[in-house]
């Protein structure tokens, strides 16, 4: 779930593997957590066997669509517009 989470993150940011490793462990020291990071080979490599959500902001008509993204207890989730 971790680097699901991660990966998700880079997805969202269009993050190369380096600066999602980065990113995931600022926030993980901004929290005060003392939890290991996975690092960018680690997140490359499962990125080829993870079902990771592929953000398409721009619509058939060549319009821009918002993309939602959703942070609850239950973990991380993307939607686009009207979902």
């Amino acid at each position: 779930m971790a680097i699901l989470t991660a990966l998700t993150l880079r997805a969202v940011f269009r993050l190369a593997y380096p600066q999602t490793e980065g990113l995931i462990g600022s926030i993980t020291s901004l929290f005060g957590l003392m939890l290991r990071v996975r690092d960018h080979t680690t997140l490359s490599r499962r990125s080829a066997t993870l079902a990771v959500p592929r953000l398409n902001p721009a619509a058939a008509d060549g319009n821009v669509r918002p993309i939602h993204l959703l942070v609850d207890n239950t973990g991380l989730r993307l939607c686009g517009a009207g979902e």
